[in-house]
């Protein structure tokens, strides 16, 4: 990852110790020279890393602990209501320091967490939804996508879109490209 990735996961492990005092799963970032990793179409250039939701109690395995990357242990938001480990507050109060203290281009989590969150958001004082999406295949960890540092040629902030992919839903008036990605 680039040294802008390492800082934000060295605070982001800060961030959830202070909260829950557990450790925080860091999954997939990029290969050591950039390029396509594993079946992500991101991931390449160190400014995106997966990272699993904060819970009441780790499991030591799970449904990816036999595979080479995101050992992440448990899937999240895949019923009418979240698991019990899943722990709501914690992931909030954590996404939200990450929203307002990085350089943070966009968070994506799975579509039922994505509906809790913004259950729960709409009681704050101020949202950080406008930074957090919905797109499947973020069940067990979400995917945080830093700006791209000022300075470097050739990065874009849009560089990984898939328009073959069209989006399913909408939210409050959104763009189809905007928050619903795939759900």
């Amino acid at each position: 990852g680039t040294t802008q990735m390492a800082d934000a996961i060295l605070t982001i492990g800060t961030w959830g110790k202070s909260l829950l005092q557990l450790p925080v799963w860091i999954g997939d970032v990029s290969k050591k020279e950039g390029g396509k990793i594993a079946q992500h179409l991101t991931h390449q250039r160190g400014l995106d890393a997966d990272i699993a939701y904060l819970v009441h109690v780790h499991k030591q395995n799970g449904h990816r602990a036999g595979r080479f990357h995101d050992r992440f242990t448990e899937q999240f938001g895949t019923k009418a209501k979240l698991e019990e480990n899943f722990d709501l507050e914690a992931n909030y109060n954590l996404l939200e320091k990450i929203v307002h203290g990085l350089d943070v281009r966009s968070i994506y989590v799975g579509c039922g967490i994505y509906g809790a969150l913004e259950k729960y958001d709409s009681k704050q004082k101020t949202s950080i939804m406008d930074h957090i999406y919905a797109q499947k295949g973020h069940e067990d960890h979400f995917h945080l996508r830093l700006s791209c540092p000022a300075g470097v040629p050739d990065c874009s902030n849009e560089w990984w879109k898939d328009p073959s992919k069209p989006n399913k839903k909408k939210h409050n008036n959104s763009s189809p490209n905007e928050k619903y990605r795939d759900c």
